[in-house]
């Protein structure tokens, strides 16, 4: 999963038809154990932009996208906001909603 900052995000979801954004914090265990389960789905799911946030880095990113907890992963479609999935997030979920929207 790529890094990005806050100001590349915009463009990535505008420029992407599908954007998966994976948003952790550095003390967050769940987000460590969660990362390379979503990672691995960026291998299956190559027509998808998969990005990474750092709530640590960017904490104007909680109140711009309605983040309460982490980790958290969005969906992106065409620019819009199509699923989110907060804290513990079931793996089977996330690749029913990437196959949904599949183009």
């Amino acid at each position: 999963m790529k890094q990005i900052t806050l100001e590349e995000l915009d463009t990535e979801i505008q420029e992407q038809a599908r954007v998966l954004l994976y948003v952790s914090s550095h003390g967050c265990s769940v987000c460590h154990s969660l990362r390379p389960k979503v990672e691995d789905l960026s291998e299956v799911y190559p027509e998808t932009s998969f990005r990474e946030l750092s709530a640590d880095t960017y904490p104007e990113l909680a109140a711009r996208l309605e983040i309460l907890t982490v980790p958290v992963v969005l969906f992106f479609y065409h620019g819009r906001e199509k699923w989110r999935g907060a804290r513990f997030i079931r793996m089977d979920e996330l690749e029913h909603v990437l196959d949904q929207w599949k183009e």
